[in-house]
Protein backbone atom coordinates (compact mmCIF):
# COMPACT_ATOMS: atom_id res chain seq x y z
CA UNK A 1 0.00 0.00 0.00
CA UNK A 2 0.74 3.58 -0.55
CA UNK A 3 2.44 5.46 2.39
CA UNK A 4 0.59 9.07 3.31
CA UNK A 5 2.75 11.97 3.70
CA UNK A 6 1.85 15.75 3.99
CA UNK A 7 3.36 18.42 1.67
CA UNK A 8 0.94 21.86 2.46
CA UNK A 9 -0.77 23.53 5.03
CA UNK A 10 -3.63 26.10 5.13
CA UNK A 11 -4.95 27.47 7.81
CA UNK A 12 -7.11 30.83 9.03
CA UNK A 13 -7.29 31.07 12.80
CA UNK A 14 -7.78 34.77 14.74
CA UNK A 15 -4.25 34.85 14.04
CA UNK A 16 -4.25 35.82 10.64
CA UNK A 17 -3.62 33.13 7.56
CA UNK A 18 0.48 33.04 8.55
CA UNK A 19 1.64 29.58 8.94
CA UNK A 20 4.92 31.10 10.30
CA UNK A 21 2.78 33.26 13.09
CA UNK A 22 1.10 30.52 14.06
CA UNK A 23 4.04 28.62 14.81
CA UNK A 24 5.70 31.17 16.89
CA UNK A 25 2.59 32.16 18.69
CA UNK A 26 2.79 28.85 19.80
CA UNK A 27 6.57 28.46 20.78
CA UNK A 28 6.30 31.99 22.65
CA UNK A 29 3.62 31.12 24.82
CA UNK A 30 1.75 33.76 22.73
CA UNK A 31 -2.49 33.44 22.26
CA UNK A 32 -5.51 34.99 20.63
CA UNK A 33 -7.14 35.16 23.98
CA UNK A 34 -5.40 37.79 25.81
CA UNK A 35 -6.78 40.84 28.40
CA UNK A 36 -7.33 42.65 25.51
CA UNK A 37 -10.21 40.17 24.18
CA UNK A 38 -11.62 40.04 27.75
CA UNK A 39 -11.46 36.74 28.15
CA UNK A 40 -14.78 36.21 25.98
CA UNK A 41 -14.79 32.01 25.25
CA UNK A 42 -15.96 33.31 21.79
CA UNK A 43 -14.01 34.07 18.55
CA UNK A 44 -16.73 34.85 16.10
CA UNK A 45 -15.93 34.75 12.81
CA UNK A 46 -16.60 38.29 11.72
CA UNK A 47 -13.47 38.50 13.62
CA UNK A 48 -11.18 37.43 12.16
CA UNK A 49 -8.71 39.60 9.74
CA UNK A 50 -8.31 37.87 6.18
CA UNK A 51 -6.49 39.69 3.39
CA UNK A 52 -6.94 36.68 0.95
CA UNK A 53 -10.77 37.38 1.19
CA UNK A 54 -10.40 39.05 -2.06
CA UNK A 55 -8.71 36.37 -3.83
CA UNK A 56 -11.70 34.87 -3.99
CA UNK A 57 -13.76 35.14 -7.00
CA UNK A 58 -16.92 37.75 -6.65
CA UNK A 59 -19.49 35.93 -7.58
CA UNK A 60 -18.63 32.95 -5.42
CA UNK A 61 -17.55 35.67 -2.25
CA UNK A 62 -21.79 36.46 -2.86
CA UNK A 63 -23.32 33.65 -1.27
CA UNK A 64 -20.36 32.30 0.08
CA UNK A 65 -20.97 31.82 4.12
CA UNK A 66 -18.04 32.37 6.63
CA UNK A 67 -17.36 28.96 7.00
CA UNK A 68 -16.96 27.79 3.26
CA UNK A 69 -14.67 30.92 3.31
CA UNK A 70 -12.66 29.91 6.22
CA UNK A 71 -12.39 26.07 4.35
CA UNK A 72 -12.00 27.73 0.81
CA UNK A 73 -9.09 30.27 2.03
CA UNK A 74 -7.46 27.41 3.97
CA UNK A 75 -7.87 25.21 0.53
CA UNK A 76 -6.11 27.89 -1.32
CA UNK A 77 -3.26 28.77 0.60
CA UNK A 78 -2.73 25.08 1.38
CA UNK A 79 -1.81 24.47 -2.62
CA UNK A 80 0.17 27.01 -2.26
CA UNK A 81 2.39 26.20 0.15
CA UNK A 82 2.08 22.76 -1.34
CA UNK A 83 3.25 24.52 -4.22
CA UNK A 84 0.96 21.81 -6.11
CA UNK A 85 -1.67 24.02 -8.15
CA UNK A 86 0.74 23.42 -11.71
CA UNK A 87 0.24 19.84 -10.94
CA UNK A 88 -3.43 19.71 -10.71
CA UNK A 89 -3.87 20.89 -14.53
CA UNK A 90 -2.48 17.18 -15.17
CA UNK A 91 -5.32 15.00 -16.22
CA UNK A 92 -4.18 12.13 -14.71
CA UNK A 93 -3.79 14.11 -11.34
CA UNK A 94 -7.13 15.57 -11.48
CA UNK A 95 -8.87 12.46 -11.85
CA UNK A 96 -7.00 11.03 -8.22
CA UNK A 97 -7.23 14.30 -6.30
CA UNK A 98 -9.93 14.37 -3.95
CA UNK A 99 -11.56 16.71 -0.96
CA UNK A 100 -12.84 15.85 2.13
CA UNK A 101 -13.78 18.45 4.27
CA UNK A 102 -16.57 18.85 7.77
CA UNK A 103 -17.62 21.31 10.29
CA UNK A 104 -19.47 20.99 13.32
CA UNK A 105 -21.53 24.13 12.34
CA UNK A 106 -22.65 24.42 8.98
CA UNK A 107 -23.34 27.63 7.11
CA UNK A 108 -25.73 28.58 10.04
CA UNK A 109 -25.28 32.43 9.32
CA UNK A 110 -26.51 31.89 5.58
CA UNK A 111 -28.98 29.81 6.61
CA UNK A 112 -30.47 32.44 9.23
CA UNK A 113 -30.60 34.81 6.64
CA UNK A 114 -32.59 32.66 4.00
CA UNK A 115 -34.81 32.46 7.14
CA UNK A 116 -34.57 36.02 7.75
CA UNK A 117 -35.68 37.27 3.68
CA UNK A 118 -38.34 34.79 3.79
CA UNK A 119 -40.18 36.54 6.14
CA UNK A 120 -39.43 39.66 5.70
CA UNK A 121 -40.71 39.03 1.82
CA UNK A 122 -42.67 36.63 2.79
CA UNK A 123 -41.75 34.86 -0.24
CA UNK A 124 -40.58 30.94 -0.43
CA UNK A 125 -37.86 32.19 -2.98
CA UNK A 126 -35.09 31.27 -1.93
CA UNK A 127 -31.19 30.77 -2.36
CA UNK A 128 -30.72 27.41 -4.60
CA UNK A 129 -27.69 27.40 -2.17
CA UNK A 130 -30.22 26.41 0.54
CA UNK A 131 -30.49 22.59 1.18
CA UNK A 132 -28.92 19.96 4.11
CA UNK A 133 -26.69 18.75 0.97
CA UNK A 134 -25.57 21.79 0.01
CA UNK A 135 -24.98 23.45 3.62
CA UNK A 136 -22.84 20.52 4.55
CA UNK A 137 -21.27 19.58 1.57
CA UNK A 138 -20.98 23.40 -0.29
CA UNK A 139 -17.25 23.70 0.95
CA UNK A 140 -16.00 20.28 -0.78
CA UNK A 141 -18.13 21.27 -4.05
CA UNK A 142 -16.37 24.91 -4.37
CA UNK A 143 -12.83 23.57 -3.56
CA UNK A 144 -13.36 20.65 -6.01
CA UNK A 145 -14.86 22.79 -8.82
CA UNK A 146 -12.16 25.40 -8.36
CA UNK A 147 -9.27 23.44 -9.00
CA UNK A 148 -11.18 21.10 -11.20
CA UNK A 149 -10.23 18.02 -9.20
CA UNK A 150 -11.79 15.11 -9.97
CA UNK A 151 -11.23 12.26 -7.67
CA UNK A 152 -13.38 10.78 -4.85
CA UNK A 153 -14.58 13.82 -2.64
CA UNK A 154 -16.42 13.13 0.45
CA UNK A 155 -18.08 15.21 3.10
CA UNK A 156 -18.19 14.58 6.89
CA UNK A 157 -20.51 15.20 9.40
CA UNK A 158 -18.66 13.89 12.81
CA UNK A 159 -19.18 17.38 14.51
CA UNK A 160 -16.05 18.46 16.37
CA UNK A 161 -14.09 15.88 15.38
CA UNK A 162 -14.83 16.48 11.42
CA UNK A 163 -11.16 18.05 10.49
CA UNK A 164 -9.16 14.93 12.46
CA UNK A 165 -11.73 12.37 10.50
CA UNK A 166 -11.06 14.44 6.99
CA UNK A 167 -7.71 13.53 7.59
CA UNK A 168 -7.77 9.78 8.54
CA UNK A 169 -10.35 9.73 5.66
CA UNK A 170 -8.37 10.74 3.26
CA UNK A 171 -5.20 8.35 4.50
CA UNK A 172 -7.24 5.52 4.08
CA UNK A 173 -8.47 6.65 0.26
CA UNK A 174 -4.30 7.09 -0.12
CA UNK A 175 -3.19 4.10 1.29
CA UNK A 176 -5.51 1.82 -1.12
CA UNK A 177 -5.03 4.24 -4.08
CA UNK A 178 -8.25 5.42 -4.34
CA UNK A 179 -6.43 9.11 -4.74
CA UNK A 180 -2.89 10.27 -5.05
CA UNK A 181 -3.46 13.72 -3.76
CA UNK A 182 -6.56 14.92 -1.16
CA UNK A 183 -7.33 18.18 0.39
CA UNK A 184 -8.35 17.51 3.71
CA UNK A 185 -9.89 19.79 6.53
CA UNK A 186 -12.54 21.58 8.08
CA UNK A 187 -14.11 25.48 8.55
CA UNK A 188 -15.86 27.02 11.29
CA UNK A 189 -17.91 30.30 11.28
CA UNK A 190 -19.25 30.74 15.18
CA UNK A 191 -21.65 32.95 15.71
CA UNK A 192 -22.13 34.98 19.04
CA UNK A 193 -25.17 33.72 20.76
CA UNK A 194 -26.03 30.71 18.73
CA UNK A 195 -23.51 28.02 18.40
CA UNK A 196 -22.07 29.36 21.93
CA UNK A 197 -25.49 28.90 23.64
CA UNK A 198 -25.31 25.49 21.83
CA UNK A 199 -22.27 24.51 24.15
CA UNK A 200 -22.55 27.25 26.82
CA UNK A 201 -22.42 23.49 29.79
CA UNK A 202 -18.89 23.52 27.70
CA UNK A 203 -17.12 27.61 28.14
CA UNK A 204 -15.33 28.52 30.54
CA UNK A 205 -16.20 31.71 32.23
CA UNK A 206 -12.79 32.28 33.04
CA UNK A 207 -9.63 31.37 31.77
CA UNK A 208 -9.06 28.20 29.08
CA UNK A 209 -6.93 25.66 31.23
CA UNK A 210 -7.30 22.25 30.29
CA UNK A 211 -6.01 19.89 33.09
CA UNK A 212 -6.07 22.40 35.44
CA UNK A 213 -6.90 22.20 38.71
CA UNK A 214 -9.15 25.44 38.36
CA UNK A 215 -10.44 24.06 34.64
CA UNK A 216 -13.62 25.19 33.53
CA UNK A 217 -14.29 24.37 29.70
CA UNK A 218 -13.01 25.65 26.77
CA UNK A 219 -13.00 28.87 24.63
CA UNK A 220 -14.41 28.16 21.34
CA UNK A 221 -12.80 30.01 17.76
CA UNK A 222 -14.01 30.45 13.72
CA UNK A 223 -11.04 29.09 11.56
CA UNK A 224 -10.18 27.31 8.86
CA UNK A 225 -7.66 24.69 7.66
CA UNK A 226 -6.60 22.53 5.35
CA UNK A 227 -3.69 19.60 4.93
CA UNK A 228 -2.45 18.70 1.66
CA UNK A 229 -1.85 14.89 1.86
CA UNK A 230 -0.37 12.83 -0.87
CA UNK A 231 1.00 9.66 -1.57
CA UNK A 232 4.72 9.10 -1.03
CA UNK A 233 5.14 8.59 -4.61
CA UNK A 234 3.91 11.49 -5.87
CA UNK A 235 5.42 13.74 -3.51
CA UNK A 236 8.45 11.85 -4.94
CA UNK A 237 7.71 12.67 -8.45
CA UNK A 238 7.20 16.24 -8.20
CA UNK A 239 10.26 16.56 -5.58
CA UNK A 240 7.83 18.15 -3.16
CA UNK A 241 8.78 18.90 0.55
CA UNK A 242 7.41 17.08 3.07
CA UNK A 243 6.23 18.12 6.81
CA UNK A 244 5.49 14.48 8.30
CA UNK A 245 3.93 10.97 7.20
CA UNK A 246 1.35 9.67 8.90
CA UNK A 247 2.21 6.35 10.11
CA UNK A 248 -1.07 4.83 11.57
CA UNK A 249 -4.89 5.55 12.77
CA UNK A 250 -7.35 4.44 15.03
CA UNK A 251 -10.77 5.44 15.57
CA UNK A 252 -13.26 3.75 18.60
CA UNK A 253 -17.14 4.30 18.48
CA UNK A 254 -17.58 5.49 22.16
CA UNK A 255 -21.09 4.66 22.82
CA UNK A 256 -22.18 5.17 26.56
CA UNK A 257 -19.91 8.03 26.54
CA UNK A 258 -22.17 9.98 23.97
CA UNK A 259 -23.50 13.56 25.75
CA UNK A 260 -21.95 12.06 29.27
CA UNK A 261 -17.96 11.57 30.07
CA UNK A 262 -17.53 8.34 32.22
CA UNK A 263 -15.08 5.76 33.16
CA UNK A 264 -15.61 4.54 30.03
CA UNK A 265 -14.11 7.46 28.41
CA UNK A 266 -10.08 6.23 29.55
CA UNK A 267 -10.62 2.33 28.47
CA UNK A 268 -12.14 3.86 24.96
CA UNK A 269 -8.70 6.15 24.89
CA UNK A 270 -6.39 4.06 26.11
CA UNK A 271 -7.55 1.08 23.59
CA UNK A 272 -7.50 3.65 20.62
CA UNK A 273 -3.77 4.38 21.81
CA UNK A 274 -2.88 0.60 22.35
CA UNK A 275 -3.96 -0.67 19.19
CA UNK A 276 -2.76 2.60 16.86
CA UNK A 277 0.93 1.76 18.80
CA UNK A 278 0.14 -1.64 17.17
CA UNK A 279 -0.52 -0.90 13.68
CA UNK A 280 2.82 1.02 14.09
CA UNK A 281 4.77 -1.80 15.74
CA UNK A 282 6.31 0.46 18.25
CA UNK A 283 6.34 1.04 22.22
CA UNK A 284 5.13 4.18 24.03
CA UNK A 285 8.14 4.90 24.68
CA UNK A 286 8.79 5.43 21.23
CA UNK A 287 5.99 8.26 21.48
CA UNK A 288 7.97 11.90 22.16
CA UNK A 289 4.66 14.15 22.28
CA UNK A 290 1.37 13.58 22.89
CA UNK A 291 -1.45 16.10 21.62
CA UNK A 292 -4.50 15.31 23.73
CA UNK A 293 -8.08 16.63 22.78
CA UNK A 294 -7.87 18.97 25.87
CA UNK A 295 -12.06 20.07 26.18
CA UNK A 296 -11.30 21.79 29.51
CA UNK A 297 -13.65 19.68 30.76
CA UNK A 298 -13.79 18.21 34.47
CA UNK A 299 -14.81 14.86 33.98
CA UNK A 300 -13.06 14.98 29.50
CA UNK A 301 -9.79 15.94 30.98
CA UNK A 302 -9.63 13.73 34.02
CA UNK A 303 -10.56 10.31 31.89
CA UNK A 304 -8.52 11.21 28.91
CA UNK A 305 -5.29 11.94 31.51
CA UNK A 306 -5.70 8.58 32.72
CA UNK A 307 -5.47 7.21 29.47
CA UNK A 308 -2.37 8.85 28.83
CA UNK A 309 -0.52 7.76 32.10
CA UNK A 310 -2.65 4.11 31.81
CA UNK A 311 0.05 3.86 28.30
CA UNK A 312 3.11 6.50 28.85
CA UNK A 313 3.66 5.45 32.84
CA UNK A 314 4.48 9.29 33.99
CA UNK A 315 7.09 9.87 30.68
CA UNK A 316 8.03 13.45 31.26
CA UNK A 317 7.89 16.60 28.68
CA UNK A 318 5.17 14.49 26.79
CA UNK A 319 1.97 16.64 26.45
CA UNK A 320 1.05 19.24 24.95
CA UNK A 321 -1.57 21.05 23.39
CA UNK A 322 -1.99 24.03 21.00
CA UNK A 323 -5.70 25.14 22.10
CA UNK A 324 -5.53 27.78 24.51
CA UNK A 325 -3.50 29.83 22.57
CA UNK A 326 -5.55 29.69 19.55
CA UNK A 327 -9.10 28.45 21.12
CA UNK A 328 -11.11 25.22 20.85
CA UNK A 329 -11.90 25.92 17.24
CA UNK A 330 -14.10 22.47 16.92
CA UNK A 331 -13.59 20.74 13.85
CA UNK A 332 -10.60 22.48 12.58
CA UNK A 333 -8.76 21.45 15.75
CA UNK A 334 -7.94 18.26 14.40
CA UNK A 335 -5.94 20.70 11.53
CA UNK A 336 -4.59 22.78 14.00
CA UNK A 337 -3.10 20.10 15.64
CA UNK A 338 -1.83 17.65 12.75
CA UNK A 339 -0.07 21.67 12.13
CA UNK A 340 1.37 21.21 15.59
CA UNK A 341 2.83 17.96 15.27
CA UNK A 342 4.22 18.32 11.56
CA UNK A 343 6.03 21.48 12.34
CA UNK A 344 7.27 19.95 16.16
CA UNK A 345 8.94 17.32 13.81
CA UNK A 346 10.35 19.55 10.87
CA UNK A 347 11.84 21.85 13.23
CA UNK A 348 12.59 19.05 16.05
CA UNK A 349 11.09 21.20 18.93
CA UNK A 350 8.37 20.76 21.44
CA UNK A 351 6.59 23.79 22.19
CA UNK A 352 5.36 24.91 25.60
CA UNK A 353 1.61 24.88 27.13
CA UNK A 354 0.52 28.34 27.25
CA UNK A 355 -0.44 28.65 30.75
CA UNK A 356 1.71 27.09 33.87
CA UNK A 357 0.59 23.55 35.08
CA UNK A 358 -1.22 22.36 38.15
CA UNK A 359 -2.62 19.53 37.44
CA UNK A 360 -5.20 17.79 40.37
CA UNK A 361 -3.95 14.19 39.59
CA UNK A 362 -0.68 13.21 41.20
CA UNK A 363 2.72 13.00 39.62
CA UNK A 364 1.36 14.28 36.55
CA UNK A 365 2.64 17.98 36.63
CA UNK A 366 5.96 17.00 35.23
CA UNK A 367 4.03 15.17 32.19
CA UNK A 368 3.51 18.33 30.65
CA UNK A 369 5.42 20.22 28.32
CA UNK A 370 6.30 23.89 30.27
CA UNK A 371 9.17 25.19 28.73
CA UNK A 372 10.11 25.45 24.81
CA UNK A 373 12.50 22.56 24.36
CA UNK A 374 14.86 21.07 21.17
CA UNK A 375 14.64 17.79 21.09
CA UNK A 376 15.21 15.06 18.42
CA UNK A 377 11.88 14.18 17.99
CA UNK A 378 10.36 11.09 16.04
CA UNK A 379 6.76 10.67 16.49
CA UNK A 380 3.72 12.61 17.86
CA UNK A 381 0.27 10.97 19.19
CA UNK A 382 -2.56 12.94 18.27
CA UNK A 383 -5.77 12.43 20.22
CA UNK A 384 -9.18 13.44 19.09
CA UNK A 385 -12.90 13.05 20.83
CA UNK A 386 -16.04 14.80 19.70
CA UNK A 387 -16.79 17.24 22.00
CA UNK A 388 -20.01 15.99 22.95
CA UNK A 389 -18.77 12.43 22.81
CA UNK A 390 -19.43 9.23 21.37
CA UNK A 391 -16.18 8.83 19.64
CA UNK A 392 -12.38 8.92 20.17
CA UNK A 393 -9.19 8.63 17.80
CA UNK A 394 -5.47 7.98 17.90
CA UNK A 395 -2.92 8.99 14.97
CA UNK A 396 0.35 8.92 14.82
CA UNK A 397 2.42 11.33 13.04
CA UNK A 398 6.57 10.57 12.54
CA UNK A 399 9.33 12.07 10.46
CA UNK A 400 9.73 11.20 7.01
CA UNK A 401 12.50 9.26 6.42
CA UNK A 402 13.40 7.68 3.01
CA UNK A 403 14.55 5.01 4.37
CA UNK A 404 11.63 4.04 6.05
CA UNK A 405 9.98 0.54 4.28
Amino acid sequence: MERCVITGFGIVTYLGESLDTLWNTLCEKKGAFDPACGNHPVISGDRLNLPSFTAIPRKKRLYFDKQVVFTFLSAMKAIENAQIKEWLKNPDIKEKTGVVVGNKFAQVEFGIQQVVSMNETKSLNISPFTGIGYYFGGPAGEIASEFKTKGQNDVLVTGSSAGFDCVTTGYDSIRYGRNHVVLAGAGENILSGICDNILKHKLSSGQYLPYHKNRQGCFIASGGGIAVLESLSMAKERKAAIYAEIEAHHSLTAHSCLFEYNQDLTRYTEKAIRLCLEKSGITPQDIDMVIPNADGSKDGDHYELQAIKNVFQGQKNLIYTPKPNVGHTLSVSGIIDLFTAAMSLKHRTLPPLLYPIDCDEENTNSMFISEKMDKNIKRVLMLQRNIVGGRVGAMIVKEYSCEDH
